[in-house]
């Protein structure tokens, strides 16, 4: 931040030359201020910054920034509007870094919004000159918008500041000041800044007289404020409640060179659309469907267009201010720049709020035709395919194009050859998805489409048998689906050993695969726990029979759910199965099982500790080294989110006589905290004799518990006055959390799909 003497003082010399070139026309002086005023003068000042001198390039370096960076915002304003011209004519590639660099520097940071505006504008016309990692920032503060919240005022200069502001726009102005501001700008008199944005907010006000509004001449002169936050509220406040304004000023706010001005212009239609005449709509909808052409237009629409349906956030429509008349007009003009919207989107642009654009979707069909509908969800399912084809990852709101095109669109053929068109889809993400919804909405369906849909459980799609999986692991299966798999349209109505039967076994595996959603794609979809009511009874059966098929996935279901809750369906009867199953053999499959998820997982300690009591209690005398073998092997991994929860497992003297023992580094710390706490007869010698043997091992044998360590901590606190060999031991490494990472990593299940097709496409 530069610094300036608030007292300085011109030297004589300097006043001397100063009036040598006020008195030629080359400065003038305002209020002890100094302008450049020549254009011969400003030009040659231009000229100078162009040379190929690299010790002049390191003086410009400073005094551009020196300039850009002043407490005037005149000053860095006219610097700002010469940036241009500065770096199309510059010849030295260094320099013309620099500039890139504080160029995009100001853009943001700047206190001056005009200096902000003017910067910005700079690096969206240079745009492609700049490294990806740069685009991908501007584009961002395209997305973001203008800082209207963080605008402060010093007289007649605004300014960019991250302290409170707790005015709002009724507390900012007078209103008869702002009249006689209307009358001067009508006369054609200049406006100050300030005065400017008074009369901005009062022509925004809802009981604003609309006589005082200005003409084309006030309106323009407004519209060329070197702040695009008075443009922006200006065109807002033109397209929202004056129409029928001058034409020349519509091509005035859609050429503007800021996108966030055509974007308030845009949101200012929505508010004004109910009300404009058939002849204001043909002047201006063409404008606004041009606008979208531009991919910037399109970056700061995007959120607006995509939560079109939710008053949430300082950008949204306020729909609680809207008539309900004014509703469907406004959903009508949204039909008209959504596809525009969708269909144009840069393939870096993202939805940021996926779950506002899906609910803002489902707002729609309340207010749009059938015809308009089968357009909406036409573009929004392109839109799906090229993201796809890009191999973005996109979640459940962003796939829901089936749910909008069944519940928005009349039955009929145009509906259903985009229908096939998902459903021919080389994405099992995307197909899988959308069959959910088709077997959730069938009543929906016609007739063409569910004979279609009975097809392609058994067409040559390699991933046949994944949809098979979702068609009977929904809340409701229909009839029609049940027949055509099971030849039996009511399976699910019979006992679990009946429907285990009646079901085959790929199929079966892979329905509960899918059920319990391990794999990430599934329970990324969100595809998982939907049949509660047909396949928890049947997850259980199979867990209960030790049915071959199932049986791993059931296992691990139950152990997570009832170990981080428990959850709910697993409450009442889990710990019983959990027992009786300790109780048979498998006991090995179970203790590697709940090892893993006690390491994976951030468990509860009460239920956790109950499967822990009853697999133990489960091993005999002869079996249990197996078991202390297996807790060995991953002792350091039990310990990954609390090291004190395996002390809680392993409480009723597992740890000390199973655990310890064969960690003896562990052992030996923690009896010589022991005994210099309870100081027990010839305690001394056994201190002595246990330090002496911890020092010579700890190099080669390892501490295994991190409690250990906090143990052996507060001896050393406590006791190393009398003890000092005790401080050696702050030297053993702890290598708790890298032995039971290692670990983890080496036994992560990477669960395949086989047949799950991604991104290719499906022959």
């Amino acid at each position: 931040m530069p610094v300036y003497l608030s007292d300085y003082t011109l030297s004589e010399q300097i006043r001397s030359e100063l009036g040598f070139l006020y008195k030629r026309g080359f400065i003038e002086i305002v209020e002890s201020t100094i302008y450049f005023s020549h254009p011969t003068y400003r030009e040659a000042a231009r000229y100078l910054i162009l040379n190929n001198n690299p010790d002049i390039d390191q003086k410009i370096d400073k005094l551009v920034l020196k300039i850009l960076a002043c407490l005037n915002d005149r000053t860095a304003g006219v610097c700002a509007k010469q940036w241009q011209f500065y770096y199309k004519n510059i010849v030295s590639k260094e320099l013309k870094e620099v500039f890139k660099n504080y160029a995009f520097d100001a853009a943001h940071l700047s206190i001056f919004p005009s200096v902000r505006d003017i910067c910005f504008i700079f690096l969206l016309e240079f745009l492609s000159d700049f490294d990806e990692t740069r685009i991908d920032r501007i584009l961002e503060m395209v997305g973001s918008g203008l800082p209207t919240g963080d605008i402060f005022w010093e007289n007649d200069v605004p300014f960019i500041s991250d302290a409170l502001n707790f005015l709002t726009d009724d507390d900012e102005f007078e209103l008869e000041d702002v009249k006689s501001y209307l009358e001067d700008l009508k006369e054609g008199k200049s406006i100050s800044v300030y005065n400017t944005w008074h009369i901005v907010l009062y022509l925004n006000k809802k009981d604003c007289d609309m006589s005082l509004f200005p003409g084309y001449g006030g309106c323009l002169q407004i519209l060329n404020s070197d702040e695009a936050f008075i443009r922006a509220k200006m065109a807002f406040v033109i397209l929202k409640s004056n129409p029928s304004a001058d034409s020349r000023i519509f091509n005035t706010i859609f050429k503007d060179s800021h996108p966030s001005v055509i974007f308030e212009a845009i949101k200012g239609a929505f508010y004004g659309y109910p009300y404009y005449t058939d002849e204001q709509k043909d002047l201006i909808v063409p404008l606004l469907v041009n606008s979208m052409n531009d991919e910037l237009v399109i970056i700061r629409s995007n959120n607006l267009i995509s939560t079109f349906g939710l008053d949430y956030g300082n950008e949204c429509i306020d729909w609680e201010s809207v008539p309900e008349e004014s509703k469907k007009p406004m959903w009508n003009l949204w039909t008209l720049l959504f596809p525009i919207v969708y269909s144009k989107m840069p393939d870096k642009v993202f939805i940021s709020n996926s779950g506002r654009m899906g609910a803002s979707m489902n707002a729609s069909v309340n207010y749009i035709d059938s015809e308009s509908g089968l357009n909406i969800a036409t573009i929004f399912f392109e839109w799906i395919d090229r993201r796809l084809s890009a191999e973005h990852s996109l979640d459940t709101h962003e796939l829901s194009v089936l749910s909008y095109l069944l519940e928005s669109t009349d039955k009929g053929e145009e509906r259903f050859m985009l229908f096939k068109r998902v459903f021919t889809h080389p994405s099992t993400d995307f197909v899988t998805y959308s069959l959910s919804w088709c077997v959730s909405m069938w009543d929906l369906l016609n007739s063409q489409e569910v004979e279609f849909i009975l097809d392609l459980l058994y067409s040559d799609r390699i991933d046949c048998r994944w949809l098979r999986a979702v068609s009977i692991t929904q809340k409701s299966i229909p009839k029609e689906i049940q027949d055509k798999i099971f030849q039996n349209d009511d399976l699910f109505s019979l006992e679990c050993s009946d429907i285990v039967a009646g079901i085959e076994d790929q199929l079966l595996e892979d329905a509960i695969t899918l059920f319990c959603g391990e794999p990430h794609p599934i329970s990324w979809l969100g595809l998982n726990h939907i049949g509660r009511e047909n396949w928890y009874p049947i997850v259980k059966w199979v867990l209960i029979n030790k049915h071959a098929v199932g049986f791993n996935q059931a296992l691990k279901e139950m152990v997570v759910s009832y170990a981080n809750g428990p959850a709910p369906d697993w409450k009442d009867d889990g710990l019983a199965i959990w027992t009786a199953l300790c109780a048979g053999d498998k006991q090995d499959v179970l203790a590697d099982r709940l090892i893993r998820e006690t390491a994976r997982c951030n468990c509860s300690i009460e239920p956790t500790q109950k499967m822990w009591h009853a697999l133990i209690d489960s091993y005999t005398d002869e079996t249990i080294d197996k078991l202390v073998a297996m807790v060995l092997d991953g002792l350091e991994a039990m310990q990954h989110y609390d090291s004190d929860d395996i002390l809680h497992f392993f409480d009723r003297k597992f740890l000390e006589t199973y655990i310890l023992p064969s960690s003896p580094m562990d052992q030996d710390l923690i009896l010589i905290s022991i005994e210099l706490d309870k100081r027990r007869s010839g305690y001394e010698d056994r201190v002595g004799k246990l330090i002496k043997l911890a020092l010579e091992s700890y190099a080669v044998i390892p501490v295994r518990l991190q409690v250990t360590f906090d143990i052996i901590s507060k001896a050393i606190d406590k006791h190393s006055l009398d003890y000092p060999d005790l401080k050696k031991f702050k030297d053993i490494p702890n290598n708790v959390d890298k032995v039971g990472d290692e670990w983890l990593k080496h036994r992560n299940e990477h669960y395949i799909l086989p047949d799950w097709s991604f991104y290719k496409k499906i022959n």
